[in-house]
C-alpha cells in the first residue's frame, strides 16, 4: 500500500491568478482616484491665481491713476465708486484727452469708466470700497472671489494743477 500524497500547503495556479487580478483591479482604481485628486488640486490652483492676477493687476490700475489726480479732485460717489479729475495731459496713452474716470463695481465685474469707452478691470469681484483718511491717504480693499483679499493706500503725488 502506498502513502497518500502530503498536502504542501501553497497556492494553486488559480489561486495565484485570482489575486494578481485583484491587487490590479485595486491599484488601477487608487491610480484613478490620485489623478482625480491632482486634476482637481490643479484646476482649482489655476483658478485661485486666475483671480489674484487679475485683481492684483485692477487695484493696480486704479492706483496709477489715483497717483495721477489731485487728491482735492478724487471724490466717492459711494463706497464702491471712485471718481477721479485728471491732469490735463496726464500719461494714460488710451485716454490722454479725457479728464474724468471712475471705477465702481458693477454685479461681480469692476468697471472703469470714462469717455474713452467702460472696461472690466476684473471680474468674480466679491467687494470693492475707498475710503480716504485725515492725512489725505486713500485706502482700496478689494475681495475677489471667497479668498483673495487685496489692500492699498496711496498718496496723489499731484497736489495743484
Amino acid at each position: 500500500m502506498t502513502a497518500p500524497l502530503k498536502q504542501d500547503g501553497g497556492y494553486s495556479l488559480i489561486e495565484a491568478a485570482a489575486v494578481i487580478v485583484l491587487m490590479a483591479i485595486i491599484a488601477g482604481l487608487s491610480l484613478q482616484a490620485v489623478i482625480s485628486c491632482t486634476e482637481l488640486f490643479f484646476t482649482s490652483t489655476r483658478d485661485y491665481l486666475e483671480v489674484c492676477q487679475e485683481s492684483r493687476t485692477a487695484i493696480e490700475k486704479i492706483v496709477r491713476e489715483i497717483r495721477e489726480s489731485n487728491y482735492n479732485k478724487v471724490t466717492f460717489g459711494s463706497q464702491t465708486e471712485i471718481i477721479l479729475d485728471k491732469k490735463p495731459g496726464h500719461g494714460t496713452p488710451l485716454d490722454a484727452d479725457v479728464d474724468d474716470v471712475r471705477f465702481y463695481l458693477s454685479g461681480d465685474e469692476l468697471r472703469r469708466e470714462s469717455d474713452a469707452g467702460t472696461y472690466v478691470l476684473a471680474d468674480r469681484i466679491s467687494s470693492f470700497s475707498a475710503s480716504t483718511d485725515d492725512h489725505n491717504v486713500i485706502t482700496i480693499d478689494l475681495t475677489a472671489g471667497e479668498s483673495v483679499h487685496l489692500r492699498t493706500a496711496v498718496w496723489t503725488r499731484q497736489t495743484e494743477w
